[in-house]
């Protein structure tokens, strides 16, 4: 087990580089595709899957401006994920996931 979830945060780190869509609107599912071939037992076919998957990706989109008190503008634009994304981890360095959790 320890073996898969070397994996599994290997395949995590890789992916966390890339976009939540590409090519216009198309889902990444690569974490949900690593979790469930190691969960059934495709541990050793994970890199050679991702070697593949991740030339298809996009990179993760560039930071652009604060959220600040307008994050309501934010949700639902691609362009504003980043800013989304470090909001909410500035978030998680003042507060407990479980306390954000409640609170969003």
């Amino acid at each position: 087990m320890a073996h898969a979830l070397l994996i599994l945060d290997d395949a995590y780190d890789r992916l966390q580089k890339t976009g939540h869509e590409f090519r216009g609107w198309l889902s990444n599912h690569g974490p949900m595709v690593v979790e469930a071939m190691i969960r059934r037992g495709h541990e050793d076919s994970v890199q050679h899957w991702l070697d593949g998957y991740v030339r298809r990706l996009e990179p993760f989109p560039a930071y652009t401006r604060p959220i600040g008190n307008d994050w309501q503008n934010a949700l639902g634009d691609v362009q504003r994920v980043a800013d989304l994304t470090w909001y909410f981890e500035e978030i998680l360095t003042e507060q407990s996931w479980q306390t954000a959790l409640n609170e969003w």
